[in-house]
């Protein structure tokens, strides 16, 4: 006789109704993938010609904040340089210079490797989420790098890289020292907006605003406020430019969010379903199912 041992049940506890569908080809998710991330960079890119007033409010008040703070930048660097070896600092250790999660690189193996299972799953959400981030940090990225460090020159609290620990204390007025150019700046020059700070805050602010991340939330704005703290200690950005820094890459990871929500909601209006998997009849093993309107389940069944 034969049985199939199934957890089906798990399934319809969670709502999940395995409805056939023409799944679509790996190729045209990436199509469809690169398509949309591209085109949210673009909005991006463009976002100040479709800017509200109340936008260009929301960035005047955020520049007026970081001039308002400004003045303290010198003491801020000062009372660091003193306590940088404090026992709270060196719980930033990670996130600092030399520390494992101080570089977005190495999250760029499992970002891959969770993509490549967005992709075996056929799970847009998974494929978004990754998307999302990476369309948010490369908007981020180029605006900094090709129009405020381009065009706006101020001095870091340290001259290099690695003169942290060896260069003196900020001196009053070393914050003020701010230029305007054309063309390419050095490494000393960049220090106006965060950047460290806004590569991890626009990633966290898409993730939040795009999910329900619950108790997760709160952790993903918690590290990337560690990475700020993180890098005055390390003296490569003034505190007002940190501020600019997330308020900036907040207002990124939020339009990415609001328009891969959009594409969602038009999805379902469409009634665009995708499944996810289908448990086959003479497969065993795991499988997942997904239909985006009503749930996930995940089984496992074994013939005998």
């Amino acid at each position: 006789m034969r049985i199939t041992n199934s957890l089906i049940g798990a399934c319809m506890a969670l709502g999940v109704a395995a409805v056939p569908a023409a799944a679509q080809s790996v190729g045209r998710m990436l199509v469809d993938d690169f398509k949309h991330a591209g085109g949210d960079i673009w909005a991006v890119f463009t976002s100040p010609v479709d800017a509200s007033g109340k936008d260009w409010l929301l960035a005047g008040a955020t520049l007026g904040a970081a001039a308002a703070i400004s003045p303290f930048d010198d003491d801020i660097d000062r009372w660091a340089v003193r306590n940088r070896d404090s026992r709270f600092f060196a719980l930033l250790g990670p996130v600092r210079r030399g520390g494992v999660a101080y570089g977005g690189n190495r999250l760029v193996p499992v970002a891959g490797a969770v993509l490549i299972g967005g992709y075996i799953a056929r799970d847009q959400r998974i494929r978004d989420g990754v998307f999302g981030c990476a369309a948010s940090y490369a908007a981020n990225s180029q605006i900094r790098h090709q129009v405020f460090y381009r065009f706006v020159n101020r001095a870091r609290p340290v001259p290099g890289k690695d003169d942290a620990l060896i260069a003196p204390p900020a001196q009053h007025g070393d914050q003020y020292d701010i230029g305007l150019s054309l063309g390419d700046s050095s490494w000393g020059d960049n220090s106006f907006p965060g950047g460290h700070v806004a590569n991890m805050m626009t990633c966290a602010t898409f993730l939040n605003e795009r999910f329900e991340m619950g108790l997760v939330e709160p952790l993903l704005y918690g590290f990337a406020a560690a990475v700020g703290v993180g890098r005055i200690v390390d003296r490569g950005h003034w505190t007002s430019d940190q501020v600019v820094g997330v308020v900036f890459a907040y207002a990124i990871g939020r339009e990415v969010a609001l328009r891969q929500r959009k594409r969602l909601e038009r999805n379902r209006e469409e009634g665009v379903v995708e499944v996810t998997a289908i448990p086959r009849p003479q497969r065993e093993g795991f499988y997942l199912i997904r239909d985006d309107t009503r749930g996930i389940g995940l089984g496992w069944q074994r013939h005998f």
